[in-house]
């Protein structure tokens, strides 16, 4: 044997290292891309719920994400069986046989173990559990993987489940033991075997229940040598009853122990449970781990003294191992079971060596009993894993898996392109349905803006109610409040100030301010007026054309928060409403230069001032003070209601209100380029306008969204890929 074999097994294992972190990797991108498919799924169903129009609706049914997610589950599944295989600290030799081959007997004579550590008897079903041999230095050393509950639930029960087609798998150990089996309906042979060795799980619970952990993850026992018999066969009584349990809880068995073959470095044999003496009543179930525990094969068939052939057993043996182990052809050794005891079979050994059709390295004539001739089976297996030029795990991970990987991302690219096409499908459907709206938009918005354009000029001509009662209150507290200084003031002041003549003009100045200052208060009917035209323009565009959407305030604020929604760039609509909401009547504009010339009689030195007497008294300044005030109330009055020789200016706000009115609406309807900004501004606030027109369209928005994160995480395999 190569001396340097032990080496070359540590090469080979250190070389599969970067090969496991690359695949680590590659699972955690496709988790993440199944994930986001997982949301534009959820997204897409949701939306096709919703969505009104037949062409985005047949869209969204080509698109067939869940034959990608598909695709990339089972590719997870591939991929893990691999990572398992490459981060072990072993090269792992399987051994799979049916029941009483010599599989048992031949793993005995590999490791040097006898029955108490791998039961192998004469006539009695043992091994019921998937056990690992370590070669290692020392004294052989055992131990027990018990399942966790969780463990027990996904990689037990529920296999048992999904080979029976059941939905609805129990989702905790409780559910499991209390509930009744749901019936078996079919009766295929192989689903009956399964369902009975199901129903051993299920009857006997509460027997082996106790060694379950609520652990998240199975849990390792130490255990004597003695007890592995315990724990790992089954037994049944006359009437095929079981009478042992542990072993339903058990996941596998670990034993340590140094191998008779010094040189073979760090190998594990696999003890797979031959067929006809495990808990499973399939093969194919039995074998669904094989992937990732094994690097190769070794098939155990003894042949019998006096029939002898290949049988329809052998081939779906090989065939489920195919289909869990790749590139089985060159990793799957037949070993013929040469026993010259009780009956020499070595004629039926020939022969099936010579009609074997199946793909192997080697088929190989073994007496499984005899140590030196197992020793060499291994060297043989040894020296083909060792072969410098077998490189099958690199050579599968670059053909195989790579262009899985490759077939994903195309797939998923060309469902990108279908949702997309869904997407901009609906993106058309949501222009056509605008324009439609906004047509009925512009209808009502002009026939409400003229209509309540055509009341306010109505009433153009009449005095402004608002203004006329403000008017009427402020001419009344000129009436009340005179301003004119009181009697002990005047003389106060002709004693202190200089004499009458002074004292008359600071009465005058007195009188008049007061005056002018009581006259400022039309201001607020002014306002009032404005104000309340500007909320009748804002009732109008609120209700009639959807608007009210946009801001819940009244009058001019209404106006002012619709102003700051309107982009900058729509500048000739937004200045339309800044305008027109910035607008006041004020007093000082309006109404003062009417008042001031009537208030001049109180102006010292005016020209149509009174003077007094030489020696006036108080008495005589307070009289003409009197007079004056009350010709000059007088005289304001007929300037702001008018006379027969005069027109007065209550009707001034009115004609104000209505002209801004008017240049209002021409804004907001005739303005060049108004209507296309309308549209513009209509589009971007459409979700307001229109309540509940666009919550489908809007979804689309968050469907393109995840189309795009669905895009990033694809572009993450591909660097994958391409590294």
């Amino acid at each position: 044997m190569n001396t340097s074999r032990s080496a070359v097994i540590d090469q080979i294992i250190e070389k599969r290292k970067p090969l496991a972190k690359k695949i680590q990797q590659i699972e955690a991108n496709l988790e993440f891309l199944a994930d986001k498919l997982g949301r534009l799924e959820a997204y897409r169903q949701a939306v096709l719920g919703q969505a009104k129009s037949q062409v985005v609706r047949q869209r969204l049914e080509m698109v067939n994400i869940s034959r990608c997610k598909d695709s990339i589950s089972n590719e997870l599944k591939t991929l893990r069986k691999l990572r398992n295989r490459f981060d072990r600290p072993t090269l792992n030799v399987g051994v799979i046989g049916r029941m009483g081959q010599g599989k048992s007997t031949l793993l005995q004579s590999f490791s040097g173990l006898t029955d108490v550590e791998i039961p192998a008897r004469v006539g009695r079903a043992c091994t019921a559990v998937r056990s690992v041999l370590y070669n290692h230095e020392g004294a052989t050393q055992v131990s027990v993987v018990l399942h966790s509950e969780e463990s027990f639930l996904r990689d037990v029960i529920h296999e048992y489940w999904q080979e029976l087609g059941w939905n609805e798998a129990p989702v905790n150990l409780n559910a499991f033991a209390y509930n009744r089996l749901p019936d078996l309906v079919d009766d295929d042979a192989l689903k009956i075997e399964v369902y009975k060795h199901l129903k051993d799980y299920h009857e006997h619970v509460d027997k082996y229940r106790s060694l379950l952990q609520a652990d998240i993850q199975p849990r390792k026992k130490e255990i004597s040598k003695q007890e592995i018999e315990e724990y790992v066969t089954q037994q049944r009584d006359s009437q095929n009853q079981l009478t042992t349990f542990k072993h339903l809880a058990v996941k596998e068995v670990k034993i340590n122990c140094c191998f008779s073959n010094e040189d073979v470095g760090k190998i594990a044999l696999v003890d797979v449970p031959g067929l006809g003496d495990t808990k499973l009543g399939d093969e194919a179930l039995m074998l669904r781990t094989l992937g990732q525990e094994v690097d190769v094969v070794l098939f155990v068939r003894r042949p019998d003294p006096i029939r002898y052939q290949w049988e329809k057993e052998d081939a779906v043996l090989y065939r489920n191992a195919a289909r869990e182990l790749n590139q089985i052809a060159q990793r799957a050794f037949m070993v013929l079971n040469h026993q010259s005891s009780a009956g020499d079979n070595l004629s039926g050994c020939k022969e099936l060596q010579k009609a074997i059709s199946f793909d192997v390295v080697e088929c190989l004539i073994v007496d499984c009993s005899n140590h030196e001739a197992s020793n060499q089976l291994l060297d043989a297996v040894l020296t083909h894993l060792t072969n410098p030029d077998l490189r099958l795990d690199e050579e599968y991970f670059q053909s195989v898996c790579k262009s899985s990987l490759q077939q994903i991302q195309e797939d998923v690219i060309a469902e990108l392109e279908k949702a997309r096409q869904g997407y901009e499908s609906s993106s058309f459907a949501e222009e056509e349905r605008v324009d439609d709206l906004f047509e009925e938009f512009w209808e009502a918005l002009a026939g409400s803006l003229k209509a309540k354009l055509g009341e306010i000029r109505s009433r153009r001509n009449d005095p402004d109610p608002a203004f006329k009662k403000q008017m009427e209150e402020t001419l009344q507290h000129c009436r009340e409040d005179t301003g004119v200084p009181p009697l002990s003031t005047i003389q106060g002041w002709i004693d202190s100030k200089g004499g009458p003549q002074t004292a008359y003009e600071l009465c005058l100045n007195e009188v008049r301010l007061m005056l002018s200052q009581k006259f400022i208060s039309l201001d607020q009917g002014l306002k009032q007026s404005l104000n309340q035209a500007k909320g009748e323009m804002a009732t109008a565009l609120a209700t009639a054309s959807g608007l009210s959407g946009l801001s819940q305030a009244k009058g001019a604020e209404f106006l002012n928060e619709v102003a700051q929604q309107i982009p900058n760039d729509l500048h000739i609509l937004k200045e339309v409403f800044q305008t027109f909401a910035g607008f006041d009547l004020l007093y000082r504009g309006m109404i003062q230069h009417r008042i001031r010339p009537q208030l001049d009689p109180l102006t010292p030195g005016a020209l149509n001032c009174p003077q007094i007497s030489k020696s006036p008294t108080a008495q005589d300044i307070l009289e003409t003070l009197g007079e004056l005030q009350k010709e000059a109330v007088y005289n304001c009055e007929q300037a702001l209601k008018g006379s027969h020789e005069t027109k007065g200016l209550l009707e001034e706000p009115s004609q104000a209100v209505f002209a801004i009115a008017e240049e209002f609406v021409d804004g907001v309807l005739w303005a060049k380029d108004v209507k296309a900004q309308w549209k513009k501004f209509l589009r971007r606030v459409r979700t307001k306008v229109w309540t509940g027109e666009f919550e489908v369209f809007e979804a689309w928005k968050e469907w393109q969204r995840l189309i795009e994160r669905v895009e990033d995480a694809n572009k993450l395999l591909l660097n994958d890929l391409l590294n």
